[in-house]
């Protein structure tokens, strides 16, 4: 292996850590603002709505990017409830950009857990 290679191999191992590391402080703050019963209640739409609208729109980008990275979070309720809340537009950009962010960490995790 090169140089070069030896490289790239740490520094996707350190993204890697770092990308674990801030998929854990994102679910450690879930659980602060809405407790442990809200990791219980991912299905129930209107208790995502309630909870959405105390934290702001940023809740559902990062609930979404969970529920891609961490498979039995349900993820359909989830995006009803930001289509409810924020409407049709910007709900769906919310949502599509949660699932982007969640689909590029699950994707750099399998690939650095693959090397």
């Amino acid at each position: 292996m090169t140089e070069r290679e030896q490289g790239a191999t740490g520094y996707i191992r350190g993204s890697v850590v770092a990308l674990m590391v801030g998929a854990m402080v994102l679910l450690g703050v879930l659980v602060l603002v809405g407790g442990a019963d809200m990791v219980r209640r991912f299905g129930d739409v209107a208790y995502l709505v309630d909870v959405m609208t105390r934290v702001g729109p940023w809740t559902v980008v990062v609930l979404l990017a969970l529920a891609v990275i961490v498979s039995p979070i349900p993820s359909g309720p989830i995006a009803m409830a930001a289509g409810a809340l924020y409407g049709t537009v910007e709900g769906g950009a919310l949502t599509a950009a949660g699932a982007l962010i969640g689909a590029t960490v699950a994707f750099a995790l399998s690939r650095g857990v693959g090397y």
